[in-house]
């Protein structure tokens, strides 16, 4: 009496979830998630280039970060090394 009854289109199903890489990026819509991707990698680079070409002086924290690297104190040796 413990007869397990299957769904009818259960195996059509099954394989419908089982799709492989090539037929997903085949498909469309892994074609169209990559192309938004790069176009909003795209614009993002584009406005940053225009932001920062625009700007009338250094960066507060480029400037911040550039003093204080300038005046950490060396070991001996990090002259040298950079010397040869």
């Amino acid at each position: 009496m413990n007869k397990s009854t299957a769904l009818p289109n259960a195996e059509r199903q099954n394989q419908a979830r089982k799709i492989d890489h090539d037929q997903w990026w085949k498909s469309g819509i892994g074609r169209s998630i990559a192309l938004m991707l790069w176009i909003i990698g795209l614009l993002t680079l584009a406005v940053a280039s225009v932001l920062t070409h625009n700007h009338p002086g250094p960066w507060p924290v480029k400037l911040t970060f550039s003093r204080t690297a300038q005046h950490l104190p060396y070991w001996s040796w990090v002259p040298a090394a950079m010397a040869s």
